[in-house]
């Protein structure tokens, strides 16, 4: 299960690792019914961000995959895969999303929007390392 502790703790490490790299976004953790856990938006953070980063978590739960991993088989090119990266309604296979697997498979999921895709990535893995106790 997660726990509201376990979605503070990913939030935490999150915002710490932006600081540390300067970027502002929002990140996100939703439960494994892609329900939100938690949720901040960074100050200076642009208002997509929001939304970006409420997607990717649902795209990184409902799929059991991350999104870097998804961008990857949607496209391997990076103008086309913005476009389409999009995908349907409450999904976003950009970077910046990752599912959290416990003991009996994925509880949860934590994303980062308001980066690069690279640091979305870093972002979001710093979180994942903190996820569950």
């Amino acid at each position: 299960m997660l726990t509201s502790a376990d979605a503070k703790r990913m939030v935490d490490a999150a915002i710490s690792k932006a600081e540390e790299l300067g970027v502002a976004g929002s990140v996100a953790v939703v439960d494994a019914g892609g329900h939100l856990k938690a949720f901040v938006r960074m100050d200076g953070s642009v208002l997509g961000s929001a939304d970006g980063a409420k997607r990717k978590a649902h795209t990184a739960v409902t799929s059991g995959m991350s999104t870097s991993q998804m961008f990857q088989i949607v496209t391997g090119d990076a103008a086309f895969g913005a476009i389409l990266g999009h995908g349907t309604e409450g999904t976003l296979f950009l970077p910046g999303g990752e599912p959290i697997a416990g003991a009996d498979g994925i509880v949860g999921a934590v994303a980062f929007s308001g980066g690069q895709p690279d640091q979305d990535a870093e972002i979001v893995n710093a979180a994942t390392a903190v996820a569950t106790s």
